[in-house]
């Protein structure tokens, strides 16, 4: 090879090897995501406590994996029990992990007052702090006497256990979908609700997580819709329930977020 040839191959060589340095990079980079994620999600089912509830929290925003405003926990395999909403705030080297029930799915909401803590009412919390001493026992009776005190609706359905196993398969499922390499299945964006084994709720509407299949968030799937090829008819019609019975909560929250954020531009 002449040394004019070589000279004009040098470059395309070097950028054959940053390409694959780069390549190699960010596949290790994927590996380490993927064991904080897998690390995460075991500390969650073997030791619930306040410390992996909020890591899991953590890295779900992060890498934004939920949805920022609207992400919320299914605690109970009736479509009319209630969800779980758990924010974590974070302030310098400060965190508090609020968790509530109120502000979206049971009760009106100020766009311009828009706070995990509070619903329309700022002198009146619905939020509950998890307080760094408290343990999961402890956050569950405080969690229970708010749902008493408040008469919130299907409260005799709550579990705690259903809302850790839900945060837990969240972030496998939304970080399995964000890094796999079949594009086609799993929620496309930030997790609202992950509804069941087979579908989520994204911003864009209730979405199968088997199959490039999805129905959008403006309008009630009808009941009477029959059930997607490959999937399961009894959790497909616990998702048309769920799906419809917060679409419009979903909706309005959005809006709210677009009017919370015009308001403190």
């Amino acid at each position: 090879m002449s040394d004019a040839v070589q000279v004009e191959t040098a470059p395309l060589a070097q950028r054959l090897m940053d390409l694959e340095t780069l390549a190699t990079s960010q596949a290790e980079q994927r590996r380490a995501v993927s064991d904080e994620i897998a690390a995460a999600v075991t500390e969650l089912r073997s030791a619930a406590s306040r410390e992996t509830v909020a890591n899991a929290l953590r890295l779900g925003e992060e890498l934004r994996l939920f949805d920022p405003h609207m992400f919320r926990l299914r605690t109970s395999a009736d479509v009319q029990g209630p969800d779980l909403f758990a924010f974590l705030m974070e302030y310098g080297s400060v965190s508090e992990l609020w968790l509530n029930f109120g502000p979206v799915l049971f009760g009106s909401l100020d766009p311009t007052k828009w706070d995990p803590r509070y619903g329309p009412d700022e002198e009146n919390p619905v939020g509950v702090l998890w307080q760094p001493e408290q343990s999961a026992t402890d956050i569950v009776g405080t969690l229970e006497r708010h749902l008493l005190a408040d008469d919130i609706d299907g409260r005799d359905e709550f579990g705690f256990a259903k809302a850790l196993d839900a945060l837990a398969r969240s972030l496998q499922i939304a970080f399995a979908a964000r890094s796999g390499d079949d594009k086609s299945a799993g929620p496309r964006g930030p997790l609202i609700c992950l509804v069941n084994d087979e579908w989520a709720i994204t911003a864009e509407g209730l979405q199968s997580l088997l199959a490039d299949c999805h129905y959008p968030i403006g309008d009630d799937v009808p009941t009477d819709t029959l059930c997607p090829s490959r999937h399961s008819s009894h959790l497909w019609d616990d998702a048309i329930g769920y799906f419809n019975a917060r679409r419009q909560a979903i909706t309005a929250l959005s809006e709210a977020m677009v009017a919370y954020d015009l308001a403190n531009s």
